[in-house]
């Protein structure tokens, strides 16, 4: 008789003391749990442990567990040299706290990891890795998911822990981001950086994949052949998304089988190394998985809100040849929680306080021996991204029971499938089995640091988090408020069953699915069908306003993400929205909220880098580059090495006069990327700067020789020659930079300003005139053309240039004094007049502009065009404001004060200029103003001929 129905019929509804833990006496005569070894020893002191997790791993997914279809040879022949387990229960159906339970071997209540992200296991906890460590093993961790990263603690114990990580996936973001710049071309000027955009590229390496695990793990496997190891090797490919290869999606039209068949090949693999390495013999090798996948069952695709069996049910395979009996199939139940005692069996190392598992090495020398285990399991992601009830079960005698705000119960043994729920029918054995729960819980060993650990998340791990499907709140109160007191606080369910919010949960997941897939209207739908079932949910809001943001609907992201943070403030999660709504107010030009909004989201997440790019973004266009640079040193701080981050930096320190700095900045980035043609550019420019003329146009030249496309490598060494005025090499680098990038118009109206310095104006004019056919919008092109037309005497053909150029360059005062030149010399003084009026009107009181047209105001020959008291107005600003050209200002305010009739102002005003002019050595000015003093001396005014 087992023990539930013991229970049952002796009407009692507590165990008998330790089968509540799962210890099962190894001997129905004895009161110890595993048998007593001191006497013989450890069973295997020395060898050697390889444990093999394959994540989301249904039990029934393997030929060797019967699938009929998917083809796993390596799977199976590890089964046939060892020992296959029909029945092993996963206690949670999530990632790392499923792996922390193996390597403690103690329940989530009792270890503290109770989700993916939000929780870390405490250093209190004893793992397999440390209790090896201090064996002298030699452990080695190598994982493919940032589920899994050193930062959630698993870490603890191991020698080395080979892991993907925040550091990897933000160094590849940030890699293609420095790629992008190199492709661009940048000016001199500073560049707003954009916001990191988590798009497609960004996500397509989520985690890695089996092939990519061996080229790691076989180099680690030799190095460690020659001294006991415990080595943990972890693969993803199960979980979505699915990155098989061709060759393995193609033999199969469900895709799960594919990424079983994939993980399979890549094992054989592994198991033909140990063979290699002469391994075999010494080494007991774990095949296993974290937990399953739904796969549609019970209305649920993936995993980590339910815990029916298609996701509790995992494959457990172990071998060791002479040890373990090769091809032995294990029927009665165990659990994950076992595997840590069982291996501490092997190599003889103590229990933990906190171990709640049984070795299996007593089913392992009878494998028809039945332990009468009872299992747990729970899930509270529910509880912790929709408030949700949280589940629990226990499994038991082939029965199981549900706990929940609407309890179930299933008998496992004749019903797999879990269709029936039997909890109205067997109302006793229900009872009595939430009674053996809740001593199970009882009964538990004390939590070495409290029943949930939780920590922070931020924003790049929830976005990695939710790419693979896990959704959470990350609320730092929910997740605090959840440590408090003990489990057996929390043994009622509160709130509503998942069960009932079905189409909640996989709206979730399929809006997750399709942001990863990039397909932004379907993920928008998807938000807001949430939000009609569940309208206060700011989880909710927030990912709305992603999708919306990436469809490039500011004004609506805007909105949303303030919505969010309205009703949920101080939640580190919807918090994140800080950096983006700083970025759609940047864009928007309103740099001072942005740029609160920036320190806001910096102070929310100190460790995400972001905020400050947004920072020194600000920074960089109100021309403060002294704190742009300290900024960019913030966000370098917080990720690896991004040469555009160091550049940029690079750059800001050069606008800020600090050229010592952003060479030290430069060179780093080339000592770490030396065929970055935007570095090398930069360090050139910065050389050039602090008068290193000879080791900048080396900086150059190199890139030239090095750069895909060395056109901006060209044209600045052409600049760099014309500054020292070597304009014949000028001509050549700027010809050369034509060559390599004939349809730049850069290059054009570079070589044609060198073409006016060597005197070939009709040259200079093609080249001009080519740089306005590339880019009609290049105002500075039409003005090159325009001036070079005037001074050749092709008056009437600089008209039209000169006209685009007023438009192009509306604040250039050298624009419209060119069209005011050509319109007074084709006839239209009072086309002049209205061009420079029109320009001192829209704001250009540039001196020599308003002394242009006091003069023509001052002294033209036609009554209806002068104004003289506007003129001697325009006059006197242009003197206040002309520097080292007062003599041509003093000359036109002494012609505005004859005009007004003020003679001996004029004659005061006019020898001054002469004396200045004379000064000069400007003989035949002196002797026009000399002539004009005359005439004011006669109180007469001047007049220009008609």
């Amino acid at each position: 008789m087992n023990r539930l129905a013991w229970i049952v019929t002796g009407a009692l509804l507590v165990l008998p003391a330790g089968c509540d833990r799962g210890a099962a006496p190894a001997d129905p005569s004895s009161g110890s749990s595993t048998p007593d070894r001191s006497a013989e020893g450890p069973r295997g002191a020395g060898l050697n442990v390889l444990l093999i997790t394959v994540d989301t791993t249904r039990a029934d997914s393997f030929a060797c567990y019967g699938h009929p279809e998917v083809r796993t040879p390596n799977i199976d022949r590890l089964a046939s040299q060892g020992t296959l387990f029909e029945q092993c229960i996963s206690s949670i159906p999530i990632t790392l706290p499923s792996h922390t339970s193996m390597m403690t071997g103690s329940y989530q209540f009792v270890h503290g990891v109770r989700d993916n992200g939000f929780f870390y296991v405490a250093q209190e906890n004893v793992t397999l890795a440390e209790q090896f460590k201090e064996l002298g093993y030699t452990t080695e961790a190598l994982v493919a998911a940032p589920v899994l990263d050193a930062k959630y603690g698993l870490d603890q114990g191991f020698d080395y822990y080979d892991q993907m990580g925040t550091a990897l996936w933000v160094e590849q973001l940030q890699a293609k981001q420095a790629e992008r710049a190199r492709e661009n071309e940048a000016s001199d000027a500073p560049e707003m950086p954009a916001p990191v955009a988590e798009d497609d590229e960004d996500f397509e390496y989520l985690y890695r994949p089996a092939a990519d695990m061996l080229e790691i793990i076989l180099p680690r496997l030799e190095g460690v052949r020659d001294k006991p190891f415990f080595m943990w090797t972890h693969f993803f490919d199960p979980h979505l998304p699915d990155l098989s290869p061709p060759e393995f999606r193609e033999q199969y039209s469900d895709q799960y089988f594919a990424e079983i068949a994939y993980f399979d090949h890549y094992l054989g693999k592994l198991l033909d190394k140990l063979d290699e390495l002469n391994l075999t013999e010494k080494t007991l090798v774990i095949l296993t998985s974290d937990h399953g996948e739904s796969r549609g069952q019970h209305g649920e695709h993936t995993h980590s809100y339910f815990i029916y069996d298609a996701t509790q049910r995992v494959p457990l395979i172990m071998r060791l040849p002479g040890k373990v009996p090769a091809g032995a199939r294990v029927a009665t139940q165990v659990r994950l929680i076992d595997l840590a005692p069982t291996v501490r069996e092997l190599v003889g190392l103590p229990e933990t306080p906190q171990n709640q598992g049984v070795s299996l090495w007593p089913v392992l020398d009878d494998p028809l021996r039945d332990l009468e285990l009872s299992a747990y399991a729970d899930t509270l992601t529910g509880q912790f991204s929709f408030g949700f009830a949280p589940l629990r079960f226990v499994r038991d005698g082939g029965w199981k029971y549900v706990h929940s705000p609407d309890p179930e119960l299933y008998n496992v043994a004749e019903d797999d499938l879990e269709l029936v729920n039997l909890i109205r029918s067997e109302p006793d054995r229900a009872a009595a089995m939430k009674a053996a729960l809740r001593q199970l819980i009882a009964e538990s060993p004390e939590p070495p640091a409290g029943r949930a650990s939780s920590q922070a998340v931020d924003s790049i791990d929830l976005a990695r988090l939710e790419a693979l499907g896990y959704i959470s709140s990350g609320d730092e109160e929910i997740t605090a408020a959840f440590a408090e007191g003990s489990e057996l606080d929390h043994f009622e369910p509160v709130g509503e069953n998942p069960r009932k919010h079905l189409e909640l949960i996989e709206l979730n997941v399929i809006t997750m699915g399709a942001i990863n897939k990039q397909d932004f209207p379907v993920a928008e739908q998807m938000c807001r069908r949430l939000l009609e079932l569940d309208p206060d949910n700011p989880q909710h809001l927030k990912r709305l306003g992603d999708v919306i943001l990436a469809q490039e609907r500011h004004e609506e992201a805007l909105e949303t993400f303030r919505r969010a943070l309205a009703l949920a403030p101080q939640d580190k999660n919807i918090r994140s929205v800080l950096g983006p709504i700083g970025w759609i107010l940047l864009r928007q030009g309103d740099n001072e909220e942005a740029l609160e909004h920036f320190r806001l989201a910096q102070k929310n997440n100190p460790e995400e880098f972001r905020p400050y790019l947004g920072s020194a973004a600000i920074h960089l266009a109100e021309e403060d580059y002294a704190a742009a640079a300290a900024a960019y040193e913030s966000a370098a701080e917080r990720i690896p090495f991004d040469p555009f981050t160091w550049v940029r930096m690079a750059m800001a320190y050069k606008f800020a006069g600090d050229l010592e700095k952003a060479e030290e900045r430069l060179r780093y980035v080339l000592e770490r990327e030396p065929q970055m043609t935007e570095a090398r550019l930069q360090l050139g420019n910065v050389l050039e700067r602090a008068g290193r003329e000879a080791e900048a146009t080396e900086q150059f030249e190199q890139a030239a020789r090095e750069a895909d496309e060395p056109g901006r490598a060209y044209r600045l060494l052409g600049v760099l020659h014309s500054n020292q005025r070597d304009h014949e090499a000028a001509r050549d680098a700027f010809e050369q930079a034509i060559a390599a990038d004939p349809d730049n118009a850069d290059g054009h109206y570079n070589l044609g300003t060198t073409q006016i310095r060597l005197s070939r104006p009709d040259e200079a004019i093609e080249s001009f005139r080519r740089a306005t056919e590339i880019n009609p919008a290049f105002g500075q092109a039409w003005y090159g053309l325009a001036r070079t037309l005037q001074n050749n005497g092709r008056i009437a053909e600089s008209i039209p240039p000169a006209r685009q150029a007023v438009v192009l360059l509306p604040t250039s005062a050298s624009a419209y004094r060119v069209l005011a030149d050509s319109l007074e010399a084709t006839g239209d003084p009072a086309g002049a007049i209205a061009t420079l009026q029109a320009g001192a009107e829209a704001g250009v009181r540039a001196p020599l502009l308003l002394n242009d047209l006091a003069w023509r105001l001052a002294t033209a020959a036609r009554d209806d065009l002068r104004r003289p008291r506007e003129a001697l107005q325009l006059a006197l600003e242009s003197l206040e404001k002309s520097g080292q050209q007062k003599r041509n200002a003093l000359d036109t305010v002494a012609a505005a004060y004859a005009a007004v009739g003020q003679f001996q102002e004029a004659v005061l005003a006019v020898r001054q200029a002469i004396v200045l002019a004379e000064q000069a050595g400007l003989d035949a000015q002196a002797a026009r103003m000399r002539s004009r003093l005359e005439l004011y001396q006669r109180e007469q005014a001047y007049r220009v001929s008609e």
